[in-house]
């Protein structure tokens, strides 16, 4: 999964197998390393709701999806 982040705005370009994975209601990972062991995850999760959302947690970028959209 590719992630953009620029200015206030985060664009996700999951892979075709990724995007599968969503259209089969299962989430996707992935992770960045950098040095000195600490690392960036960023997430896209499907969720009973009716918007897109974005979350930041500590080390981990999350986008959730809403469960019933269909996925492109």
């Amino acid at each position: 999964m590719k992630l953009r982040i620029q200015n206030d705005a985060i664009r996700f370009r999951p892979t075709r197998s990724e995007t599968a994975r969503l259209g089969d209601g299962l989430g996707v990972e992935s992770t960045c390393h950098f040095p000195g062991g600490r690392m960036l995850a960023y997430a896209s999760t499907l969720a009973d709701r009716t918007t897109i959302d974005a979350r930041f947690d500590g080390d981990r970028v999350e986008i959730v999806l809403p469960r019933d959209r269909t996925v492109e």
